[in-house]
């Protein structure tokens, strides 16, 4: 009895200071880390939002989109990834003119494989992109083709086990060195001439027997 009269004489337990009781009660608790863990002002970890992309990008696959484009698909990626659109905007001005309409041609043909295997243009399986690389190492594409439709993949593919491009990835290499093999890349002159050998030819042929062109090679 005597145990209960000072607990009600307790000025840290009386009704008008309710915080210690609060902070006591492990029930509580549980809802103030909730309320911690979905703050606006408390961001989330790159983990977790790299594991939310990869399951937003899961529920919405990027094949729904009738017409799509090379560049469509990188938006809709860095979209996925959380980016403003103004660093959007940002990023998708590294890519020039040119490389958009090299990588577009390589990424219809990407989109048209998906469509027929029923795979997602973002997500697809390492080994999915490695039978589209062995197509087109079939159709017959030189080793310098197929390693920029490694680079357009690159630029396009999101893996949630791996934080390395796909171009990075090792049976991706050792693909590529398969090619390579197979199918060396051949040099782009196959036949050199010795300039000293040249001029010593021009320089001994009488002048009226030269044609203005040969003439003016030698003049230079």
């Amino acid at each position: 009895m005597h145990i209960e009269s000072n607990q009600d004489s307790d000025p840290r337990t009386s009704k008008g200071d309710i915080s210690f009781t609060r902070l006591a009660n492990s029930a509580i608790v549980p809802q103030a880390k909730h309320l911690l863990r979905t703050s606006p002002s408390c961001p989330e970890t790159s983990s977790q939002v790299f594991d939310d992309a990869i399951t937003t990008t899961t529920a919405t696959p990027f094949n729904q989109d009738p017409s799509p484009s090379y560049m469509s698909c990188i938006r809709k990626k860095l979209q996925v990834r959380g980016f403003s659109p103004e660093t959007i905007r940002i990023i998708e001005s590294s890519w020039r003119s040119g490389t958009k309409n090299q990588y577009q041609s390589i990424a219809r043909k990407w989109f048209e494989f998906c469509n027929l295997h029923n795979c997602d243009y973002v997500t697809a399986p390492v080994s999915v992109a490695l039978d589209f690389l062995s197509d087109l190492f079939a159709s017959g594409l030189s080793y310098s083709s197929i390693n920029t439709a490694i680079s357009c993949l690159s630029s396009l593919l999101l893996y949630e086990d791996s934080s390395a491009p796909f171009g990075q990835l090792p049976f991706v290499k050792r693909f590529m060195k398969g090619i390579f093999e197979l199918r060396p890349s051949i040099s782009r002159y196959t036949i050199s001439w010795s300039i000293n050998t040249v001029f010593d030819f021009i320089r001994a042929t009488p002048l009226y027997t030269l044609s203005l062109k040969d003439l003016s090679y030698r003049g230079t």
